[in-house]
């Protein structure tokens, strides 16, 4: 698989897309890999995230899909008991760009 580099970020939802690895013609895995990163604004304490595809995704693709990701986790969080720090600081982030997540 060769890996092409994006590093695009998208303030809005505070997430940076990545990387997407490409399958090869010999590779019996024809399956596109995207990482992104979540929770950019938290440097380490962020988290990636990999979307799979069958096709090669267009950027609106992948924000829309990281977005309902996005949206699912905030509503997860939201209903925990209790949460870790890093679940804290996660769900706070999420909180401040909830506006993007309704897009």
């Amino acid at each position: 698989m060769n890996k092409e580099q994006i590093w695009k970020d998208i303030q809005e939802l505070d997430i940076q897309i990545r990387t997407i690895k490409i399958p090869e013609k010999k590779d019996k895995d024809k399956t596109f890999y995207v990482e992104v990163g979540l929770f950019e604004s938290l440097g380490e304490r962020g988290d990636i995230l990999t979307e799979i595809y069958k096709l090669y995704p267009t950027e609106e693709t992948i924000i829309e899909d990281v977005r309902i990701y996005l949206k699912e986790l905030k509503e997860d969080l939201e209903n925990y008991d209790s949460l870790s720090g890093r679940e804290e600081e996660h769900l706070k982030v999420l909180n401040k760009i909830s506006k993007g997540l309704e897009e």
